[in-house]
């Protein structure tokens, strides 16, 4: 299965074509599943980006005029309670400290309506490899993925652990890997 898609960022794009030019790319990714998802990318990502809480990466179709893809990456502490799914090695290896670990987190990860099946795990991959480079300037290697119960098969298949069984207060499981 082969994605021919141009990986482009948020910030690149605001440089060279503007705000206003940008609001409109953004503006035609339409994902039906996940309205949230859609959501989040028409109106909050260029805000996260100025104040630096997130960076949000595209995926354009070949024709660059449609976004098929995105993720949004960025920091976040995350809370281990003390009863959990974590082996004892992981969380050894997550320096969990006072019942925190410090995260990377994937924040958002998504595909057009348009899209096929298969490209989720070619996000991780490239969110992966932007964490890694992090990972290697500044250390850091836990990542973190929060989601619903129709998505722990997927993440435990692109190598995530579930931290607990039970949901967070804002109704997302937590799960993590290891750089």
């Amino acid at each position: 299965m082969t994605f021919d898609l141009i990986s482009v960022s948020l910030e690149d794009l605001l440089e060279k074509w503007g705000r206003e030019n940008v609001e409109r790319l953004l503006k035609t990714f339409k994902c039906r599943l996940e309205p949230n998802m859609e959501e989040f990318l028409t109106q909050d990502a260029i805000s996260f980006h100025q104040k630096h809480r997130s960076r949000t990466y595209l995926f354009l179709s070949k024709d660059r005029m449609t976004v098929s893809a995105y993720v949004t990456l960025g920091i976040k502490c995350m809370s281990i309670p003390k009863k959990n799914e974590l082996s004892k090695k992981v969380r050894d290896q997550m320096n969990v400290h006072n019942g925190i670990s410090q995260s990377y987190l994937i924040g958002q990860l998504c595909k057009a309506d348009n899209v096929e099946k298969g490209i989720g795990p070619k996000l991780i991959e490239f969110a992966l490899s932007i964490f890694n480079k992090s990972f290697k300037s500044v250390g850091c290697r836990v990542v973190r993925a929060d989601c619903k119960a129709d998505l722990l098969d997927f993440y435990r298949e692109n190598g995530f652990h579930q931290v607990s069984q039970t949901k967070e207060a804002d109704e997302l499981y937590h799960m993590v890997m290891l750089l």
